[in-house]
């Protein structure tokens, strides 16, 4: 028996815990022209760029110092990192509570930045009348933003 069919099984078994709608729009999409097309152009620029990469390194890609330098290239073409600006990121949220937007700041501060521990102030001023300012003060952790993300999965 080949493994195939058995993987197709499984994969249509891990659908039916995921949300309807998504399996839906994740399956519409592969069978798309469009994503296609996309992921042939996205195969054949990482494989050009490996080609360039190899042969401008030439022999001594395996053994050589130009091995490492090439490989972390590689590695951030591929993967990016996040350079946008965090002032531009809160400025574009639309958080109905100084709460929410204190805990999305928090985030950042901790999960992107890599602060093991950060205290985040939001003040609104005019918020309520006769109140110079209302606000909040909040602390998080890391691993406070690990637990949210492992409960987050469980129920997905």
């Amino acid at each position: 028996m080949s493994s195939l069919p058995l993987a197709i099984r499984r994969l249509e078994g891990f659908g039916d815990y995921c949300n309807a709608i998504v399996v839906k729009e994740v399956r519409q999409s592969l069978k798309s022209r469009q994503f296609v097309g996309t992921f042939v152009l996205l195969l054949l620029v990482a494989w050009g760029g490996s080609i360039f990469g190899i042969t401008m390194t030439g022999d001594s890609i395996e053994y050589g110092s130009s091995a490492e330098g090439f490989f972390i290239l590689f590695f951030f073409l591929h993967c990016p990192p996040d350079f946008s600006d965090p002032q531009q990121r809160v400025e574009a949220t639309s958080y109905q509570t100084v709460e929410a937007l204190a805990t999305f700041i928090a985030r950042i501060a901790t999960v992107e930045f890599g602060n093991d521990n950060v205290t985040v102030m939001v003040e609104k001023p005019s918020a309520l009348a006769f109140v110079e300012k209302a606000g909040v003060e909040i602390t998080r952790s890391k691993a406070f933003f690990a637990h949210q993300d492992s409960q987050r999965m469980k129920k997905a």
